[in-house]
């Protein structure tokens, strides 16, 4: 049975990675008992001696504040994964890092995992350089999703935007599977191409649609993804 510790603990996805697994030793850290960002708290890491880390703590919505405070989106996505990086190199630990699917340009859709990436925003650019720092640990692996929580928990949806929705702890018994059959590198974790809208009316019939362009943040118009590689992977 491997010991697996997981940032960002009290988090929605923590939850349901501890709550979809049963063959592995599971540590939940939130901020408060493990805060990435200060190196003190990185040092006790040693002591936990986890065979695998999944880093699931991040900065993520409202995506406003990411423009407007982006000193804290670096160092809460981008400094504090790099110092579990470096962490995970000396240890000689195996790291997970739950990345996004926003680092894709958002364009056409339905990405590879060998595709360029361009962040359109604040957000998607402090994951990336989470992954960036991610993929210099060996035998790493990156997850790019894009789940939610079901029923879908807000009252609007865009019908305009396009993604690889994903319930939430469908995603986290794939980022289990992954990390099972000892998978490495970048893997795309996600639903089929649909609206958010789309998604979200199967699981909640009072959302109501809404336009990407009632809003003023920049938002990726399509940021669908291909899985054909998690698919084969697995299969």
């Amino acid at each position: 049975m491997a010991k697996v510790l997981i940032t960002g603990g009290e988090g929605n996805l923590a939850k349901a990675l501890a709550a979809t697994t049963s063959s592995n030793e599971i540590i939940l850290k939130s901020r408060k008992g493990l805060d990435v960002t200060q190196n003190e708290h990185i040092d006790e890491l040693f002591a936990i001696n986890a065979d695998v880390i999944i880093h699931a703590a991040a900065l993520t919505r409202p995506m406003v504040l990411h423009e407007n405070d982006p000193w804290l989106s670096i160092h809460t996505n981008i400094i504090a994964t790099a110092k579990l990086a470096m962490y995970c190199i000396t240890d000689k630990r195996r790291l997970v890092y739950v990345s996004t699917d926003y680092v894709y340009p958002g364009i056409t859709g339905m990405y590879k995992e060998t595709d360029p990436v361009l962040p359109i925003n604040y957000y998607a650019k402090s994951k990336y350089g989470g992954e960036c720092a991610a993929q210099m640990v060996p035998d790493s692996l990156i997850v790019r999703c894009g789940f939610s929580e079901t029923p879908f928990p807000h009252a609007y949806a865009f019908n305009d935007v396009h993604k690889s929705s994903l319930d939430i702890k469908e995603a986290a018994r794939k980022i289990w599977n992954l990390i099972n059959i000892q998978a490495t590198g970048i893997y795309n974790i996600g639903g089929i191409r649909r609206t958010i809208f789309d998604f979200a009316i199967e699981t909640n019939t009072k959302v109501l649609p809404i336009s990407r362009k009632t809003i003023k943040e920049p938002i990726a118009i399509d940021c669908s993804m291909d899985t054909s590689k998690y698919d084969n992977a697995v299969s």
